[in-house]
């Protein structure tokens, strides 16, 4: 989504000052997001096969600064990637995974598969993932130009559509 400045601007009234420079942050970079958002929606990968979303999440992530950890609880595509030090940590989640079936042609609102039968992002964890890593950006740019100490940790959650991935890192203790 592209907000005009008329709407940017009825969102953050009353907001604090910092909530205003986080979502000041999303606007001028949102094209990282959305062109995020867009890869995923053209590589669809079902439930633990994320393995493209997985290297291009890891990869936008590192070339931002954060450091990343792969495989987690031995899950091929599940990762974290954590910027900061200190307290407070901030664990933030994004899925990518698509669903069968749902391959679908962009802007068609009636059925037209890319690939009949194939996989696709009916259940908008392409968008899901991106706004989660936005947020997990804005709060490195906050830690950055605050000075605060804090520790932001976005997880690159796989197979949530009947993967139970998340059980799984939680159990591992991620």
């Amino acid at each position: 989504m592209i907000w005009s400045d008329r709407m940017n601007c009825e969102l953050s009234d009353g907001l604090s000052p910092s909530k205003k420079e986080a979502l000041r942050y999303i606007d001028e970079n949102q094209a990282i997001f959305t062109g995020l958002s867009r890869k995923i929606w053209e590589h669809p990968e079902l439930s633990l096969q994320e393995y493209y979303a997985a290297e291009t999440y890891t990869a936008l992530l590192q070339e931002h600064g954060f450091e990343v950890q792969t495989g987690l609880a031995d899950i091929e595509t599940a990762f974290s990637a954590s910027y900061g030090q200190g307290r407070p940590v901030i664990g933030i989640l994004g899925e990518f995974d698509a669903l069968a079936g749902l391959s679908q042609q962009e802007g068609q609102t009636t059925e037209k598969p890319v690939v009949p039968g194939g996989p696709g992002h009916g259940c908008g964890h392409n968008m899901l993932g991106s706004g989660a890593l936005a947020a997990a950006f804005a709060l490195k740019d906050y830690l950055e130009k605050s000075g605060r100490e804090g520790t932001v940790v976005f997880y690159g959650c796989p197979g949530e559509e009947g993967g139970a991935a998340k059980a799984f890192m939680a159990r591992e203790g991620a």
